[in-house]
């Protein structure tokens, strides 16, 4: 049964996602046939692991769909502006942490600058 993954190391590692948690979103969010929470109809199972989501599929299902709920998912939680979800196969994603901020020192020299 073809599939699609979602990997989740980094979040789950800094303690920011629970795959259990996405895994759960995406069962009450997925649409199959254009009726919401009808997965068995289509074939479609969501399991999560440690590190990982994995979503199986009979019908067909877009990685771009997939994508899209799970921004969604990191849009509903606030966290949208600190991860970032990158393609790093054919058929799975990596949630990714952003680098927020940078050197202070850094920031203190531009503000010399300007002025």
């Amino acid at each position: 049964m073809p599939s699609f993954k979602i990997n989740l190391k980094d979040a789950v590692d800094n303690e920011v996602i629970e795959p259990a948690e996405l895994a759960t979103y995406l069962k009450g969010k997925i649409k199959v046939d254009d009726k919401v929470e009808n997965l068995a109809a289509g074939g479609v199972r969501v399991e999560s692991t440690d590190n990982t989501v994995t979503v199986f599929y009979a019908k067909a299902l877009s990685k771009r769909y997939l994508k899209y709920l799970t921004r969604r998912f990191l849009h509903s939680i606030k966290m949208r502006d600190y991860l970032r979800i990158i393609a790093d196969g054919k058929n799975s994603y990596a949630v990714k942490l952003i680098k927020v901020g940078g050197d202070e020192e850094e920031e203190e020299e531009d503000m010399d600058e300007m002025d």
